[in-house]
């Protein structure tokens, strides 16, 4: 669910952190006993379970069974709380942000958002509950559809925008400070996800590699959209999605500008047609609520 504006009118920071499996990853190698009581569900490999897998599809496979009560789910809490840095790569960036600042738990909201799986579900659910135990002052989550394919790729990066960089800009209006953990999640999508925060303006993005002790501050050098170039290109469209090639080299576009828009992946070329890319209006759109 996104966040209520009373939420962001009281926190002075937002932390946003996608979130992975490392938990059950850590959990696992920490309960061997676990992995030996649920060999028959295949506990030792949840971390890994693809997308598709039946135990993890949403709603119905086993992982999303486990709820608070269950003993995996329980085991995986307790863990958190009593070693929330060793046990799940999200809790290690946010409180390691909140100690590089100085920041009050209390006055730290933090927003996560997850895969549409059972094992991401899971998670998310024992993060915010552990979020909550160690004193942050709010937690939410947002589910995006997960990426199973590369065709799914393109839906993904525009619900990210949707769902989550939207909430960025906004709480960057009210004079919310926001901080991106880009430690956890799928690595391609954490990417994107960090530089659309960036550009909706976000403060910070920092990363724990597992070797590291302390986070790091990811330089962001400024930068800025070229919605020049991206709005000219949607003009000759004409405010529409697809267009013959042949009608955008009429609009006075060359080959070459084609090609760059291309390999930019601001577009998809196919049989004789251009199509914008779904997440590239909605990008422009947010940029233009950052604009205020």
């Amino acid at each position: 669910m996104p966040l209520s504006a009373a939420g962001l009118d009281m926190a002075k920071y937002l932390y946003v952190s996608p979130v992975g499996t490392s938990l059950l990853q850590n959990l696992a190698r920490a309960r061997r006993d676990l992995v030996e009581r649920y060999s028959g569900k295949r506990f030792g490999e949840w971390y890994r379970l693809p997308l598709d897998d039946p135990m993890n599809a949403v709603p119905d496979g086993y992982v999303c069974q486990v709820v608070k009560g269950h003993e995996i789910y329980d085991t995986a809490l307790e863990l958190a709380i009593q070693k929330p840095k060793e046990s799940s790569a999200e809790l290690n960036g946010l409180l390691g942000i909140a100690s590089l600042f100085n920041h009050s738990l209390r006055d730290v909201e933090v927003l996560l958002y997850h895969t549409r799986s059972c094992t991401s579900r899971l998670c998310s659910m024992v993060v915010a509950d552990a979020l909550k135990k160690l004193g942050f002052a709010a937690v939410q989550q947002v589910e995006v559809k997960g990426i199973r394919r590369p065709d799914d790729f393109e839906k993904g990066l525009a619900e990210i925008l949707d769902k989550v960089v939207r909430i960025v800009a906004s709480a960057r209006r009210r004079g919310v400070r926001v901080y991106i953990n880009a430690t956890p999640g799928f690595k391609a999508e954490t990417t994107f996800f960090v530089i659309a925060s960036l550009l909706a303006g976000a403060d910070a993005v920092l990363y724990i590699h597992d070797s590291f002790r302390e986070p790091v501050i990811l330089p962001t050098i400024p930068i800025a959209p070229r919605t020049e170039e991206v709005e000219k290109l949607m003009k000759v469209f004409g405010g529409g999605d697809v267009a013959p090639l042949h009608a955008l080299y009429q609009e006075g576009l060359s080959e070459e500008e084609l090609r760059r828009y291309r390999d930019m992946g601001l577009i998809e070329v196919r049989e004789g047609a251009a199509r914008i890319r779904t997440w590239v209006r909605k990008m422009l759109e947010l940029l233009a609520e950052a604009r205020g």
